[in-house]
């Protein structure tokens, strides 16, 4: 039998954060599932916890291109680099150019 509840660092250890942010997520009650106190003692339900993480795996992180994707498009290029689309490049505005606006 697995125990109801884990403490709070072992749930800590288990999202991948350290000891002392979850202690700060539970004082701000941002803890990203139900925690109970028990006096100074913070314990988070295995279920909960469970719940948490096969959610968080069904849902991937770092989503790679699919086959034909290109580099680049809008906000991307080749080499990696990332430039909103609403700033014009630098060569574009006649101060940098040193011109009149």
């Amino acid at each position: 039998m697995t125990a109801a509840t884990v403490t709070l660092p072992e749930a800590a250890e288990l999202l991948g954060i350290s000891r002392d942010h979850a202690y700060q997520l539970v004082r701000r009650d941002e803890f990203p599932c139900r925690v109970i106190r028990l006096g100074r003692r913070v314990v988070v339900p295995t279920a909960e916890l469970d719940r948490l993480l096969a959610a968080d795996a069904s849902t991937p992180s770092d989503p790679t291109p699919e086959a034909g994707e290109r580099a680049g498009g809008v906000n991307g290029s080749a080499d990696g680099t990332t430039q909103s689309p609403s700033v014009p490049p630098p060569s574009a505005d006649p101060l940098l150019r040193g011109g009149a606006p």
